[in-house]
């Protein structure tokens, strides 16, 4: 089960609500982020300090993570906005 690789027990995952678990995503992505980061970093520093390169090689040239990525600027225009206004169903009192 998913719950598992978290650190959840079955009752722990049906107790949170979904914003918790989410969280914990996050929070384990990171991690598992950092720990690759890591590893790119040793394996370029070893192949540098061989004396064989012939050009120094940089942790981003042996894999791409995600905290590599310029976050995109977010763009919209008008239409889309109305169009997101007019799907938005109001909330009855």
């Amino acid at each position: 089960m998913a719950f598992v690789e978290y650190g959840l027990s079955e009752n722990e995952f049906f107790k949170n609500p979904p914003y918790k678990f989410l969280l914990l995503q996050l929070n384990y992505h990171r991690q598992n982020e950092r720990k690759w980061e890591h590893t790119r970093l040793l394996a370029s520093s070893v192949y540098n300090a061989s004396g064989r390169a012939k050009r120094k090689v940089k942790p981003r040239d042996i894999i791409t993570l995600d905290i590599d990525r310029k976050p995109k600027k977010f763009e919209y225009d008008q239409d889309a906005i109305d169009k997101a206004l007019k799907a938005w169903k109001p909330i009855k009192k």
